[in-house]
């Protein structure tokens, strides 16, 4: 099994790599992630929960690519009709977005809440060397997430030395396990990587 921290990089790359791929390519990504997603019951749930939330959104990005895209109407009568060419790249975008959030869904529905801390702190530990104050901006992103921040009632000092060394539990306290990272997670980050730098070049 990955390291929460590899899942999340993989997330990353995916929607780093996301507006490289068009066409079979994006068809062929896009229906084995959908297909992922949506055999969990969990990711299935969070995603349609996602998509109507976004749904004015993903509305107005084929509208306004149609809009703002110069080309033949859909409507010819229509002087304002979008067109054709603007109309097939604004779908294309609403698509991705739909894929963005259906790997959110299936990220969300693999770690759960403890796993999405877990990798979210391995991954942002390096910065909090540089001053970054990681604790804040993953509580912040647990906001975000509608989730209950995991969050301990304490002060300065007493904060940085529960997140520096995780006490046994409580109601009010926080406890992140840090799981070590395997040879499979090397080996996952440097295909994605790879991948990445193809896509990319």
């Amino acid at each position: 099994m990955l390291h929460p921290a590899t899942v999340l990089g993989l997330w990353m790359a995916f929607v780093l790599a996301l507006p490289r791929l068009s066409g079979a390519s994006l068809a062929l990504a896009g229906g084995g992630l959908l297909l992922a997603a949506l055999a969990q019951p969990a990711a299935r749930g969070h995603f349609l929960k996602l998509v109507r939330r976004s749904r004015v959104l993903l509305l107005m990005l084929a509208l306004v690519y149609g809009a703002a895209t110069p080309g033949r109407p859909v409507i010819e009568a229509l002087a304002w009709s979008p067109s054709v060419a603007g109309l097939a790249e604004g779908l294309l975008q609403a698509a991705r977005l739909a894929l963005i959030l259906a790997s959110l869904a299936w990220v969300w529905a693999r770690l759960g809440r403890a796993g999405l801390m877990s990798g979210l702190y391995a991954a942002l530990m390096p910065l909090a060397r540089l001053g970054v104050p990681v604790q804040a901006f993953v509580v912040r992103l647990a906001l975000v997430l509608e989730q209950e921040p995991p969050v301990a009632r304490l002060r300065g000092a007493g904060l940085a030395g529960l997140w520096e060394a995780p006490p046994a539990g409580g109601a009010d306290q926080v406890v992140i396990e840090l799981a070590p990272f395997s040879w499979r997670d090397g080996v996952a980050l440097a295909a994605a990587t790879l991948v990445l730098a193809g896509l990319l070049a």
